[in-house]
Parts: structure tokens; C-alpha cells; sequence
């Protein structure tokens, strides 16, 4: 974590309106933490080093979520990771879990951003 702030929050989507709407909530509720937004989960990878968690979505056309959580995983075994997604599938929830998602969070849920900011916030420190 830099002095300046404590956290550093990476935020993949490709949807860019979703992460940026997702990061301004991060920005909103957490002032403190400095959030980054990556459309390709492959330019993402070459940020690991510089970030504190990672927020993801799942359905992305070069790499899913839980694929981009597994490259992680081998980095980054500690990492937090919450896998932020609208498919509800209990294949991709279980899936996150086995792979060692720290969450997964619908994002459509009515109280979806107020979960994600409790868990960035708790996974912080």
C-alpha cells in the first residue's frame, strides 16, 4: 500500500461505463483507497504488483473472471479477490470458490455496491 492513501483497488471490466460507475462507488464510499480501472484482464495482470485487491467482473471476451482469479492465484496467493458478476450461474459461485475468490458478489443485487465496498473495505484491513 502507498503512504498517500490505504489501499489500491484494481477494478476489471470490459464493460468501461460498469467499471467506472463501480469505481466511483469505491471512490465515493472508501476516499482513502486509490482505484484503478482495466477493460483486458491481460493489461490488468501487469498491475498485480502495484495493487491491494482486485474487482472483477466475469464475463469478459478475452479471459473470464475466474480465469484471470486463477492467473492470479499463482501470483498472488493472498490477493484479495472478489469476483463482481452478473451471471448467476451456481457453476460460476462455486467455481469462484474453488478457486479462491475471497467473494463473489452479484452485481445486480439491490444492495450489490454496498457489499462490494463492506467487502474491499474488510479485505483491506
Amino acid at each position: 500500500m502507498t503512504e498517500s492513501n490505504s489501499g489500491y483497488v484494481l477494478v476489471v471490466d470490459d464493460d468501461r461505463a460498469f467499471a467506472d460507475l463501480t469505481a466511483a462507488h469505491l471512490r465515493s464510499a472508501l476516499p482513502q483507497v486509490a482505484v484503478e480501472v482495466r477493460a483486458d484482464p491481460q493489461a490488468a495482470l501487469a498491475r498485480l504488483d502495484h495493487v491491494d485487491a482486485v474487482v472483477s467482473d466475469h464475463d469478459m471476451p478475452t479471459m473470464t473472471g475466474i480465469g484471470l482469479l486463477r492467473v492470479v492465484r499463482r501470483r498472488e496467493e493472498d490477493l484479495p479477490f472478489v469476483l463482481f458478476t452478473g451471471t448467476e450461474s451456481p457453476a460460476v459461485r462455486s467455481g469462484a470458490g474453488t478457486a479462491g475468490a475471497t467473494a463473489c458478489i452479484n452485481k445486480h443485487e439491490p444492495d450489490a455496491f454496498q457489499s462490494l465496498v463492506h467487502t474491499v473495505e474488510r479485505s483491506l484491513g
